[in-house]
C-alpha cells in the first residue's frame, strides 16, 4: 500500500515501489536508496549513508531468510502432525514401551 498524495504515488510509480510491509519492498527501497547515493559525488556523507544502506540490506536479507526457515518449520511440523499422537492419547497396550506405571 503506497501512502500519501498524488505526488507519492507519481514517485513510486516511477521507481516500481509499492510498500514497506514486505521484506521485498524493504529490500526495493534499499536498492532504490544505493542506485540514488551512487550518483552522488564523493563525500563522507555520501560514505555514511552508503554503509547504512549496507547494515539495512544485511539485515533484510537475514530477516527474510529467518522468515524463509520459519515456513519451513512450519511446514514440516504441519506435515508431522496428523502422524503425531499424545501420550495420552494412545491406548495402554502402546504405552507398554514405557515401563508400569506404579
Amino acid at each position: 500500500m503506497v501512502y500519501g498524495g498524488e505526488k507519492e504515488h507519481t514517485v513510486a510509480g516511477a521507481f516500481d515501489f509499492c510498500e514497506l510491509e514486505t521484506v521485498e519492498g524493504i529490500r526495493r527501497l534499499l536498492v532504490i536508496a544505493a542506485l540514488d547515493t551512487l550518483g552522488l559525488e564523493n563525500s563522507a556523507t555520501r560514505s555514511r549513508t552508503l554503509v547504512a544502506i549496507a547494515q539495512a540490506a544485511l539485515r533484510a536479507l537475514q530477516v527474510g531468510e529467518l522468515e524463509e526457515r520459519v515456513q519451513f518449520l512450519e511446514q514440516a511440523v504441519k506435515g508431522q502432525a496428523s502422524e503425531l499422537r499424545s501420550l495420552f492419547d494412545q491406548d495402554e497396550d502402546d504405552r507398554a514401551d514405557f515401563g508400569e506405571v506404579a
